[in-house]
């Protein structure tokens, strides 16, 4: 049974064929799946159960002060960057009225 199906300009798209079972039995392959075999091996080897146990760390957050000192320089930059757009937009309205000045 063959079944097939043309695209665009002649181009064929998709094409099955279907046949009848063979007794012909495959051939015995001694490295089928060799890779997969492998891989495995390897990983049985190299991670197996160990015995030791890892120590709790004692690092419990960041400090007090680390925390103030953070919020300063947070708070200190937010009103940088809240003066530093504040003067741009007032000198940028400034510099565009100043050309209709000029020419009066």
């Amino acid at each position: 049974m063959r079944f097939q199906d043309s695209g665009a300009k002649g181009s064929l798209r998709v094409f099955f064929s279907v046949g009848e079972k063979t007794n012909v039995e495959p051939a015995a392959v001694a490295t089928y799946n060799y890779s997969v075999n492998f891989h495995r091996e390897f990983l049985d080897y190299f991670f197996e159960l160990q015995d030791w146990v890892v120590s709790a760390q004692s690092y419990g957050g960041y400090t007090g002060g680390a925390m103030f000192v953070m919020g300063v320089f947070a708070l200190v930059l937010g009103v940088g960057i809240g003066a530093g757009g504040v003067f741009f937009v007032t000198k940028r309205q400034r510099i565009s009225t100043l050309a209709y000045q000029v020419f009066e």
